[in-house]
């Protein structure tokens, strides 16, 4: 099992390092980075990932402040996009957050991956989104209260055992509309691509995806996000 730096041993490397570094929460995220670091090779940009948002901001944290020039860190929105990104964050040019809730909510947009899908596949997953806004709203609800809330539960549980974990009178209708109107960025990433891969990967489709190849396809198309994030990086680094 690979071993990640901690944040005291990434800020070390970049103190050392004479290269520009991209700080990202982790190795799972290097599909959709790696298209980045190749298009900046001209400028030798390097990514360095960590374990997670928390070791990304505790690294620029212990980054000394002359030393910070030489490094940017990339961190997924998650629950801010509930509430709001911290004005800590908001005001540090050199830390970057996604679009949407992650960065997978940013390649499905980028890769258009729900056009892979077809018109009855598109149909089964618009209704069980329905079903994931849903139960979502009662978690939204709970973080916007300042609650802990849960949405990393399998979509599969969520879809099979509707009415055992969630109640239709716990339903936020407003926060469920919310969702749904702009699902692409609100819903959380990875519980998307459970329900596109439900679709992509059922046992009698012919053409079978996995989490990783939807990744790189919304990585390598180039669309408006990850460009987007690919010039914030040139530009922070010119």
């Amino acid at each position: 099992m690979k071993r990640y730096p901690s944040p005291f041993e990434a800020a070390s490397v970049i103190i050392r390092s004479s290269l520009p570094t991209v700080v990202t929460e982790g190795a799972d995220d290097y599909t959709a980075y790696r298209t980045i670091e190749e298009n900046l090779t001209d400028i030798g940009v390097s990514l360095l990932p960590l374990t997670g948002k928390n070791a990304v901001l505790e690294t620029w944290r212990f980054l000394p402040d002359n030393c910070r020039h030489k490094a940017l860190f990339i961190v997924d929105k998650d629950l801010w996009i509930y509430t709001s990104v911290p004005m800590e964050i908001q005001n540090e040019p050199r830390i970057l957050t996604t679009h949407g809730y992650s960065i997978e909510n940013d390649l499905l947009q980028d890769g258009e991956l729900e056009n892979i899908m077809t018109i009855a596949e598109r149909a089964k997953f618009q209704n069980e989104l329905d079903l994931i806004c849903k139960a979502h709203s009662i978690e939204v609800r709970k973080i916007r209260e300042g609650a802990e809330g849960i949405l990393a539960t399998h979509v599969n549980r969520v879809i099979e055992e509707e009415g055992a974990l969630w109640k239709e009178d716990d339903v936020c209708d407003m926060t469920a509309n919310e969702l749904r109107i702009d699902y692409q960025n609100m819903v959380r990433g990875k519980t998307i691509f459970e329900l596109l891969l439900r679709q992509l990967s059922a046992p009698k489709r012919r053409s079978k995806y996995s989490r990783n190849s939807l990744m790189e396809i919304g990585a390598v198309r180039g669309g408006q996000k990850i460009s987007e994030l690919e010039k914030q990086i040139r530009d922070l680094f010119s």
